[in-house]
């Protein structure tokens, strides 16, 4: 899955002159649905942090949809840990979701698909007043706490992909944006002290499983 292509990067960049055991503590194994789902989420939301081209959201669509067809028992309903809620209206997107021919000359996704997009990241985001982006980023954040703090991902591995490309973004935007936002800059200064301070590690993990266990899919 995708998701886990880019795990394998952040592990192998956190485990360099580390011995075997070490580099395999930084790794966790996923239900494949779950991984499925947190891919889509992912992909999905690439385009609000500016890590992606507006038609990433199409990719994320065809992805899952493609996964599910392969194999509809493993990668169908439920998805493990996460509020069916939230699955049922991540289905109900990529269900009514189409590809339509780009714009000629735009960068934005065609009217229906990115009507479709914008629903994702406010159902899921919340519509705060900040923007399609934001809701974006909180989507992104959401997902990050929940694998983190499910034990889908080694905690400093989350951190670095949670706050990863956020920047300033979060202290910027953190008065309207809600704690999912301040959550960015919070997993990128306790990632940066894991990495820091060896001698620590241990306690900086539970702290930031602790900390994402506040957030994730819940109200």
């Amino acid at each position: 899955m995708y998701i886990a292509e880019v795990e394998t990067s952040v592990v192998s960049l956190l485990s360099k002159g580390q011995s075997p055991e070490a580099v395999e503590a930084l790794r966790r194994q996923v239900p494949i649905q779950r991984e499925a789902f947190d891919s889509f989420v992912f992909q999905a939301t690439q385009w609000a942090r500016d890590d992606g081209a507006a038609d990433s959201f199409s990719f994320a669509c065809e992805r899952l949809r493609a996964a599910r067809q392969r194999d509809a028992a493993a990668i169908g309903q439920p998805v493990t840990l996460i509020p069916p809620s939230v699955s049922d209206h991540v289905d109900r997107i990529v269900s009514r979701w189409r590809r339509i021919p780009p714009i000629p000359g735009s960068l934005e996704l065609p009217g229906e698909e990115a009507q479709l997009r914008d629903e994702l990241y406010s159902s899921l985001g919340g519509d705060l007043g900040d923007g399609r982006a934001a809701a974006g980023w909180r989507v992104h954040s959401r997902m990050w706490s929940a694998r983190i703090s499910d034990g889908f991902v080694h905690p400093a591995v989350g951190a670095y992909l949670w706050h990863d490309n956020a920047g300033r973004y979060s202290q910027d935007r953190v008065v309207v944006g809600g704690p999912l936002i301040a959550a960015l800059s919070a997993a990128g200064e306790m990632w940066g002290r894991w990495w820091r301070e060896p001698q620590h590690r241990v306690a900086i993990e539970q702290e930031i499983t602790a900390f994402a266990s506040m957030l994730g899919w819940g109200p």
